[in-house]
C-alpha cells in the first residue's frame, strides 16, 4: 500500500515525517549520494525503533489479553502501519541510490 502525505502526517512525528516527504519523487531526486545514505541510515534506524516497539507492544497485550491484537483485534495498529510507510520510505531511498 502506498501512503500519501496525509496518512503519513496522521501516523508520523516530525522526523519521520521529513523522511517522508525527501523520499517523494519530486524530491528523492535532487538528493546526493552522501544524502541518501545519510537518509537511509536515519529511516532504517526510525523503521528498527518501530518494529522493536511493535514487538513490545505485541507481547505486553499477549500477556494481558491472552491475544496479541488486543481486545480490539487491532491494537497497535498504528504502529504498524508506521513500520510499513517506514519500510516504503527506506525502499524509495536504496531505489534512488541504486540509480545514482
Amino acid at each position: 500500500m502506498a501512503y500519501n502525505r496525509s496518512h503519513a502526517r496522521q501516523i508520523c512525528n516530525a522526523a519521520e515525517l521529513e523522511m517522508f516527504n525527501a523520499s517523494l519523487t519530486e524530491n528523492v531526486r535532487k538528493l546526493d549520494e552522501k544524502t541518501l545514505k545519510s537518509n537511509i541510515k536515519r529511516t532504517r534506524e526510525m523503521r528498527n525503533k518501530n518494529q522493536d516497539l511493535l514487538r513490545r507492544q505485541s507481547l505486553q497485550i499477549a500477556a494481558d489479553t491472552g491475544n496479541k491484537r488486543g481486545n480490539s483485534l487491532n491494537a497497535n495498529n498504528r504502529t504498524e502501519q508506521k513500520v510499513k510507510l517506514l519500510q516504503e520510505v527506506l525502499d524509495r531511498f536504496e531505489k534512488q541510490l541504486d540509480k545514482a
